[in-house]
């Protein structure tokens, strides 16, 4: 079974679903299987950050450059707002993804690069609004948020 895997990944993949709808336990390529449905994950998550790296960067150019504003910074931050939405909304459970994702490990040593005073995500306060400057759902910073709004770049 493993071999197929190997040389032609769709034809195993259609093997592999035709077992698991008649429930053909012993024809399972049981390690492969889990790695493939752990893959789905790590590609959703892989297509949030770097749909967040490209809002980043034109935000903080919006923010930081504001007389080389233009419409081709305005489209890519709400494209990628649409496309981490698509993404949440097929898998809910990625919802704080984006937010902990720049806040965690990894968010912190990018905050170590970053020049002092520039906007950073963070968790949302409790009585403010909870959409987020970034991605314009979930977590905002609203100091951050208004002036985005106020720039014309609302999601």
């Amino acid at each position: 079974m493993s071999d197929l895997y190997d040389t032609d990944a769709a034809a195993w993949s259609e093997q592999q679903a035709d077992a698991l709808r008649r429930r053909a336990a012993n024809e399972i390529d049981w390690d492969n299987v889990a790695e493939e449905i752990e893959s789905l994950s790590r590609s959703d998550k892989r297509e949030i950050r770097s749909r967040l790296a490209v809002i980043c960067e034109h935000l903080l150019k919006w923010r930081f450059q504001p007389d080389a504003r233009s419409g081709s910074w305005r489209s890519p931050i709400r494209e990628g707002r649409d496309k981490v939405a698509d993404v949440i909304e097929e898998s809910p459970s990625l919802a704080d993804y984006p937010a902990t994702h720049l806040v965690g490990p990894r968010g912190a040593a990018r905050r170590r690069q970053m020049r002092p005073g520039w906007p950073i995500c963070r968790r949302p306060v409790p009585g403010r609004s909870s959409k987020c400057w970034i991605t314009g759902s979930g977590h905002e910073r609203p100091d951050r948020q208004t002036e985005v709004r106020q720039s014309g770049v609302e999601g």
